[in-house]
């Protein structure tokens, strides 16, 4: 993860722009999904 600029908003708010590989992304979002995923209801239909 690099971090590529900053920009001050407000008081005590800044904006971060941050560079991530895809693989460390993709990783880290199968990571939460198995994590958070038994929460979540999941409802599909097929209309036939």
């Amino acid at each position: 993860m690099n971090l590529k600029a900053t920009t001050k908003i407000d008081t005590n708010k800044y904006e971060l722009e941050i560079e991530i590989p895809a693989a460390d992304f993709d990783a880290a979002v199968n990571a939460a999904y198995k994590k958070e995923g038994k929460k979540m209801l999941m409802v599909t239909s097929s209309f036939a």
